[in-house]
């Protein structure tokens, strides 16, 4: 756990408190196939997610910067509310394919931007509450501007009510209605818990994936889903969490 906050805490960008999803481009989910994305930007939803893994090691500071972060990018924006924004806040660059290049292992098409900055993710919007309110009962005082945004926000899905979507899987075909739905059991949670810190490499980092079939980590390194998620599981297993969420 201790390997996974230290990552997380080197993923965020000092000067503004923005954190990166990965600090790589274009590693290939598959050998020889064409998942290749660029992920140097600050996607909302895996921050707010790392935001509640670092309240919870009390990294105050550091969520903080997050908080003042977001405010600062979608509270001043006009116009549409992006899914992930650059590190100092603009816009993410078109996607583009830069054919000169190879990447690792001579994959291909290496990819400068994102195309799913563009796509609607509805969900995304709930994860920006979250981070506002994990905040505030985490003890960090409340920011001028907070009210403010989630009227916007709320405003923004109130206008958009209704409409498919891209999911949190980011799918490029056509857009739906999804759902998530989450269950489990302790015993299970351990034993898969285990298996996912096994195929971490010789310090402790763990990609975006996992290729079973290969025994080997694939796409990009280190990822900061990945590690924020094995900070969560280690304190709700061990009962260390602190329950920012529980009502006082």
């Amino acid at each position: 756990m201790r390997r996974s906050l230290l990552t997380l805490h080197a993923l965020v960008y000092r000067p503004t408190g923005a954190m990166i999803a990965a600090p790589t481009t274009s590693l290939p989910e598959a050998p020889g196939g064409e998942l290749n994305w660029d992920y140097r930007y600050c996607w909302l939803r895996d921050a707010s997610f790392a935001l509640e893994a670092l309240l919870e090691a009390g990294f105050h500071d550091e969520a903080r910067a997050w908080r003042d972060w977001l405010l600062r990018t979608i509270g001043h924006a006009r116009g549409r509310i992006h899914v992930m924004y650059c590190v100092a806040g603009s816009h993410v660059p078109n996607e583009r394919e830069v054919g000169r290049f190879a990447g690792w292992q001579g994959a291909r098409p290496v990819r400068f931007g994102n195309a799913a900055c563009t796509q609607y993710q509805p969900d995304v919007f709930g994860e920006a509450f979250d981070c506002l309110y994990l905040t505030r009962r985490a003890g960090i005082v409340a920011a001028q501007e907070e009210a403010e945004l989630e009227a916007r926000l709320i405003g923004w899905l109130l206008d958009h009510g209704g409409k498919p979507g891209s999911g949190i899987w980011e799918t490029r075909g056509r857009a739906r209605h999804y759902t998530l739905s989450l269950r489990g059991d302790e015993d299970e949670a351990i034993a898969q818990f285990e298996r996912v810190l096994a195929v971490a490499n010789d310090v402790g980092l763990l990609a975006e994936e996992y290729d079973v079939g290969k025994e080997r980590l694939a796409g990009n390194f280190p990822q900061a889903l990945s590690h924020l998620a094995v900070v969560k599981t280690a304190m709700l297993l061990s009962g260390s969490a602190q329950g920012h969420r529980r009502a006082r």
